[in-house]
């Protein structure tokens, strides 16, 4: 008994991805660009993750998908066509200049333990960065109108703290 078979083929027309915000995966499946290069494989051959920056050593530029190493961030150079590396940046800080922790805004180094805070967080007189710098001698003695204890610290610099308690 002999048997014949007849295979018919369909040929059905792939839908188009929309370049302008999808990825076109294999078999027609498109997925959103932001998905693109996320460390996830949305497509089912992976796709959307192949010639992709390593994450933990790599900034990917969105103007042009290069890859630059997490250090060029932000160091005063666009290495990104764009620009995007250095978009956002702060304030870059001289040489003889001191950046507030948070950003803000730097100061001059001449400025770091001298008592007065010039960084909101007051980080530029912290005890972890200026503590040999404070004389551990001080004096007191009692305001006679008010009986007030006045402490007068002393830096080494020579600027000086009025502490003011009252008992």
């Amino acid at each position: 008994m002999t048997r014949i078979s007849t295979w018919h083929f369909l040929r059905l027309p792939i839908p188009a991805c929309d370049s302008k915000s999808e990825f076109s995966c294999s078999f027609g499946v498109c997925v959103p660009l932001s998905s693109v290069c996320d460390g996830v494989a949305d497509c089912a051959l992976g796709q959307d993750e192949v010639g992709c920056c390593d994450r933990q050593k790599e900034y990917r530029c969105s103007s042009d998908k290069a890859c630059i190493d997490k250090d060029s961030v932000c160091d005063g150079v666009a290495d990104c066509s764009g620009g995007e590396d250095e978009a956002g940046c702060p304030e870059r800080c001289g040489p003889a200049e001191f950046r507030c922790p948070d950003g803000s805004k730097c100061i001059l180094n001449d400025n770091v333990c001298d008592g007065v805070w010039d960084c909101r967080d007051g980080s530029d007189e912290r005890m972890e960065r200026c503590g040999e710098r404070w004389e551990v001698v001080y004096s007191h003695s009692t305001c006679p109108t008010n009986n007030a204890l006045l402490i007068n610290f002393r830096l080494s610099s020579d600027a000086e703290i009025l502490l003011t308690s009252t008992d």
